[in-house]
């Protein structure tokens, strides 16, 4: 009975972080802990270990990443220069009067 017990407990566990999966990384972190994280992600079939996801946390952000980042205060900026209403070809068109150097693609701030 108490080994019935402690398996209905993981299993509980398991299931709590698998329905918070849609939540912030960062809140699953911190109530369940990496490695519970990636034991039960491992039991469904993405093997992940705890060293994978510390090497990405420290892993310093790609020249993409920096640029995109960059690029996303300035379509805020732009957007909200023009009252919100500037959509993806108008804020392109800003951008590149501005003599930003962005592709034809259309890049969406993070929110």
């Amino acid at each position: 009975m108490k080994r019935l017990r402690r398996e209905n407990a993981e299993l509980r566990r398991a299931n709590e972080i698998l329905k918070a999966a849609s939540v912030d990384s960062n809140d699953q972190r911190k109530l369940f802990g990496v490695e519970a994280i990636c034991h039960v992600l491992t039991e469904h079939g993405l093997a992940i270990s705890p060293s994978t996801y510390y090497a990405a946390k420290n892993r310093p952000p790609s020249a993409r990443a920096i640029r995109d980042t960059e690029l996303d205060g300035h379509i805020r900026r732009i957007h909200t220069t023009n009252y919100g209403v500037y959509g993806a070809r108008k804020g392109l068109v800003a951008l590149l009067r501005e003599g930003r150097q962005v592709s034809g693609r259309v890049h969406r701030p993070r929110a």
